[in-house]
């Protein structure tokens, strides 16, 4: 039979831990928390901005394609009575599937 050594565990090492500067140290002179968060409410704004922009450019191209391929696939151009039915359908379930932008709006001269 063998004999087994076992081994004792490593000591740990102590890990030098640095202290943080308080927040004061951090700032720059005279800056404050009001100055800061007008800094970031200023960028907030801005990225809310760019993301309308950009949502109501997709909303736009989208409504356009939906017109579009109503007319040119389903009513192959023609203002008919089947037409007006099928897109009226079409429209109270896509209103009901995805809000009111999708109801049915014919203008004046579609009606």
């Amino acid at each position: 039979m063998t004999k087994r050594t076992v081994s004792k565990p490593a000591k740990a090492k102590k890990v030098a831990t640095r202290r943080r500067p308080p927040a004061a140290a951090l700032a720059k002179p005279g800056a404050d928390a009001s100055e800061l968060v007008r800094e970031l409410s200023s960028m907030i704004e801005a990225a809310q901005k760019q993301v309308a922009t950009v949502a109501n450019m997709a909303l736009t191209a989208l409504h356009w394609q939906i017109g579009h391929h109503v007319r040119t696939r389903v009513l192959e151009g023609q203002r008919a009575e089947y037409g007006r039915q099928i897109v009226s359908t079409a429209s109270r379930q896509l209103a009901e599937r995805y809000g009111s932008g999708f109801s049915l709006k014919l203008s004046s001269r579609h009606a």
